[in-house]
């Protein structure tokens, strides 16, 4: 997996602390380029695993129709946006993952995914999640982009307060 270089490198999240924040979350916004070349961003619901990030939805429509016209994407998950008035800033915590799209066509992958998908936010209702997928198998889409590129990056205002909270926890 490829990281970018930073203009401001200390501002830089590591592969691990973006991989977490991946975990950590369960939304954030898909951007892509439609038919006509127009860019596109749809917040969706995901799962994390892998070094991939799957997503599902309706089988038609305006992002299926991009991923079909241009098949990369970019994911961005907001792990932290606080606004720091006195300070004219944001303390800011982001993830960015760049890769290809892949949408899934075999039935018994769709229904696998599926399952996996909600049995991780639904471990509790196994069999709920399984009912549930047998009944709407085919109305969902189930598609996933594979990481290429992880880019991670927070406010120096987290750094300094991560400093100080150590500094805190050593005392």
């Amino acid at each position: 997996m490829k990281s970018v270089a930073m203009r401001r490198p200390e501002q830089a999240l590591s592969n691990a602390d973006c991989q977490k924040i991946l975990q950590k979350h369960h939304e954030g916004v898909l951007a892509l380029i439609d038919a006509d070349g127009q860019p596109y961003a749809v917040p969706l619901n995901y799962w994390y695993h892998d070094n991939t990030l799957y997503f599902h939805g309706a089988p038609q429509g305006h992002k299926m129709s991009a991923i079909a016209a241009h098949p990369q994407g970019s994911f961005c998950v907001i792990d932290r946006a606080d606004i720091h008035a006195a300070e004219f800033t944001t303390y800011f915590k982001s993830v960015i993952a760049f890769g290809p799209l892949t949408v899934v066509r075999d039935v018994a992958e769709i229904k696998m995914l599926m399952q996996s998908f909600g049995n991780h936010y639904l471990p509790q209702h196994e069999h709920t999640v399984e009912a549930f997928v047998d009944q709407y198998l085919n109305e969902v889409a189930v598609f996933y982009l594979k990481i290429e590129t992880l880019t991670g990056k927070q406010a120096s205002g987290v750094l300094k307060e991560e400093k100080l909270h150590a500094a805190a926890q050593m005392m």
